[in-house]
């Protein structure tokens, strides 16, 4: 009798099936640790900048007379909401806070990678908004003065 051709055909032994997804090795959390410090520290820094600065720069606004783009409206109504809402935001922002800084030390998972690193994009991307807020109408009053 001849050989079976191949190796699975006619043998009673059949190959293992491979896993369909291989498992990631344990990272440390640093990576989630620092993306969740960082977005952290941009949180805050959005908020100063909303809470004290956007209602200074309010004011050399109101003496323009041009009046202010729509991304400059939407970033002084967003600064009203927050200041109206202070006592409320202030501590939920620490909670929240506390709650991203220790997520990465307990939960050693990959969502929390990605939950970091999506939190670290947006808070970055509120701060450069916001700049780009205060730039565009401060172009056009150092131009009228000038």
């Amino acid at each position: 009798m001849s050989e079976p051709a191949h190796p699975a055909q006619g043998s009673a032994e059949a190959p293992q099936p491979r896993p369909a997804v291989t498992p990631l090795p344990a990272r440390p959390p640093a990576y989630g640790l620092a993306c969740m410090i960082a977005a952290c520290a941009l949180m805050v820094l959005n908020l100063v900048v909303l809470l004290v600065g956007v209602p200074r720069f309010a004011h050399l606004l109101a003496s323009h007379a041009a009046a202010p783009p729509a991304l400059t409206l939407y970033v002084l109504e967003l600064a009203a909401v927050l200041r109206s809402l202070g006592p409320v935001v202030l501590p939920l922002a620490g909670v929240a806070s506390a709650v991203l800084v220790c997520l990465p030390l307990l939960v050693r998972r990959r969502f929390v990678r990605i939950l970091a690193t999506v939190l670290l994009a947006m808070f970055a991307a509120g701060a450069v908004l916001t700049a780009l807020a205060f730039l565009l109408p401060l172009q056009a009053v150092l131009g009228a003065v000038a």
